[in-house]
């Protein structure tokens, strides 16, 4: 199932820094006897007992792949449905070094809120 997206996870889930193996490796075990709960966050009250990887999702011209899908029910007894991208190492992977300081890619800095451009000091 982890591998089954459009994005060629089989090549990639083979490598240390690969999201399709990191979101594996949170999410594979949650079941409903092994339920996961985020006791101190705005989904505290609700217990996760499934997990599904790379989901088609429906979007504008072709399907998206999304990374997890949690699947759960709230203390009221409504099902909760809960999508996750996982992002590993492509903030790191997405620098580039220009003279002595490595710079955040264009397209990682237009996801932020500012418009400036993020530079390091290696």
């Amino acid at each position: 199932m982890v591998c089954s997206g459009s994005g060629d996870e089989i090549k990639k889930i083979t490598t240390l820094h690969s999201s399709s193996l990191c979101a594996l490796l949170f999410f594979y075990n949650v079941t409903k006897t092994n339920k996961l709960i985020f006791p101190y966050s705005e989904l505290h009250d609700i217990e996760f007992y499934d997990s599904l990887f790379e989901v088609k999702n429906q979007v504008i011209r072709s399907p998206s792949n999304i990374d997890v899908v949690l699947i759960g029910e709230n203390k009221k007894g409504s099902k909760v449905i809960f999508f996750l991208e996982s992002k590993f190492s492509e903030y790191i992977l997405g620098i580039n070094k220009k003279g002595d300081k490595f710079e955040l890619g264009k397209s990682y800095v237009d996801l932020c809120d500012t418009k400036k451009n993020i530079a390091m000091k290696y």
